[in-house]
C-alpha cells in the first residue's frame, strides 16, 4: 500500500509540473527551442574541430598545480526566453587566477551535455562568462537524489530567485576540470575556456521532471577529443560568505586555504 501511494504521489507531482509548464507557456508566446534532433545539421564546414561537449577521460587528465576560483553573484534573476532555451540572467563575476570574467547568464539542461568516463549526470548547469570578446563557461552537473532536497528549479524560471538562492546551483568540492571546445548550440562558437566542475549538486526528482517538463532532452551529443589536453585541477578552498550594500556575495577559492563556510 505505501509503495502504491507513493508511486500515486510521484504521477500527481509530474502531472503537476506539465500543467505548470503549459500554463507558464500560455502566458505568452514562447519561443520555437531548437530541435535537438537535428543537431547533427548544427555544424557548417568552416567550424572548429574542436568541439564542445566531451566526454572527459580521467585515465588521461593533466593534474595542475592549485588555481584559484572566485565566483559572486549579485541582485535578482529574470528570465529570458530564446532559441537556444530559456536563459537566466543575473549580475556577477567569475575570478580565475586573477582574471576577472563578467556573467552574461546561466541555464539549464535535461541531462548532462559532459560525459565522465562515459557517465551521464542528470542535468548541466551553464554558466556563461565574457571577457575582451571571449567567453568561458563554467558548467555545474546535477544528480537526482533520493531525498526531496533540490534547487527548486522552478523558482528559478519563475524569477523567484535572488543571489542568495544561487548558491545552491554551486557544489562545495570546487575542483574542475579545464578545456578548449565551442559552444554547444549554433552557431558553434570556437576558442571557448570551458570549465567542468567534478562534483554534482543534488536536484530532486521534481527539479529532473520539471525540467524534463520544460525542454527534455536539451543535450548535444559528445564531440571527438581530437588529440585535446583536460587539465584537472583539484579543491584545495576557502568559502566565505557577506552582505555588501545589500547585495550577497558569494566568494570561493581554490587557494590551499582551509575549508570554512558561514
Amino acid at each position: 500500500m505505501v509503495h502504491c501511494e507513493h508511486i500515486v504521489g510521484t504521477f500527481f507531482v509530474v502531472a503537476l509540473l506539465y500543467i505548470n509548464t503549459i500554463v507558464r507557456n500560455l502566458r505568452g508566446t514562447r519561443m520555437k527551442h531548437l530541435d535537438y534532433r537535428e543537431q547533427e545539421d548544427w555544424r557548417k564546414a568552416d567550424d572548429t574541430i574542436y568541439q564542445s561537449p566531451i566526454d572527459i577521460p580521467l585515465t588521461s587528465i593533466q593534474q595542475q598545480e592549485n588555481s584559484q576560483l572566485i565566483i559572486h553573484f549579485e541582485d535578482r534573476v529574470q528570465s529570458d526566453d530564446r532559441i537556444i532555451g530559456e536563459q537566466f540572467l543575473v549580475q556577477g563575476n567569475l575570478r580565475v587566477d586573477g582574471t576577472v570574467w563578467a556573467l552574461e547568464r546561466f541555464h539549464f539542461h535535461d541531462g548532462a551535455e559532459h560525459l565522465v568516463d562515459g557517465k551521464r549526470y542528470d542535468a548541466e548547469i551553464h554558466f556563461v562568462f565574457q571577457r575582451d570578446n571571449q567567453t568561458l563557461v563554467l558548467a555545474v552537473f546535477g544528480e537526482t537524489a533520493n531525498n526531496d532536497n533540490g534547487i527548486e528549479v522552478q523558482n528559478i524560471y519563475d524569477e523567484h530567485v535572488n543571489a542568495e538562492g544561487l548558491l545552491k546551483l554551486i557544489p562545495d568540492n570546487r575542483s574542475y576540470y579545464r578545456y578548449t571546445g565551442s559552444l554547444t548550440t549554433p552557431p558553434l562558437g570556437q576558442n571557448i575556456n570551458w570549465l567542468v566542475l567534478t562534483s554534482a549538486i543534488q536536484i530532486s526528482k521534481q527539479d529532473k521532471a520539471f525540467l524534463h517538463a520544460d525542454y527534455p532532452n536539451n543535450y548535444r551529443e559528445v564531440q571527438d577529443l581530437n588529440g585535446r589536453e583536460i587539465d584537472f585541477f583539484p579543491e584545495k578552498n576557502n568559502l566565505t560568505r557577506s552582505y555588501v550594500h545589500k547585495r550577497f556575495y558569494a566568494y570561493f577559492y581554490i587557494d590551499g586555504a582551509n575549508k570554512t563556510s558561514k
